[in-house]
Formats: C-alpha cells, sequence, structure tokens
C-alpha cells in the first residue's frame, strides 16, 4: 500500500487499522475492503483540512464527498 499510494508504512498500517476500526468491526466484524481504506483516508483528510471555526459540515456531506473520489467498481 504504502508504494502505491506515497505514505509511510507506519501511516498505511494506521490507515488500515482506522479502517478496519471504523467499518469493518461495527455492526458485525468482517474483513476490511479496500473500499473501507480509501473511505478512511478521504473522511480523515477532509477531517483535518476543515478549519476549526467552521461549522462540521463533513458530517452531513461525507458519503457524498467520498463518492465523489472514489470510483464506484472497487
Amino acid at each position: 500500500m504504502s508504494s502505491r499510494f506515497g505514505v509511510e508504512d507506519a501511516t498505511a498500517r494506521e490507515l488500515v487499522d482506522g479502517a478496519r476500526e471504523s467499518y469493518a468491526d461495527w455492526p458485525v466484524a468482517r474483513d476490511v475492503k479496500f473500499c473501507d481504506v480509501v473511505h478512511f483516508f478521504v473522511a480523515e483528510r477532509c477531517l483535518r483540512e476543515q478549519k476549526p471555526d467552521e461549522t462540521h459540515w463533513i458530517h452531513g456531506r461525507i458519503g457524498q464527498v467520498v463518492r465523489d473520489i472514489i470510483p464506484q467498481n472497487i
């Protein structure tokens, strides 16, 4: 993963672990999927880029933001 996305191995592991905790452990445990990792990455990036004084628009729009970035076939 690190060579494809240009991230360090530790960062790649953090992304996979975060995706597992956010999408693959609840409500029913399952294997983490590539699209889970991409979804987590996009959500984290959007939240980091949001200014502290802005309203939390991301909570309502994250699904659309992710759909705009992630191809439907993964």
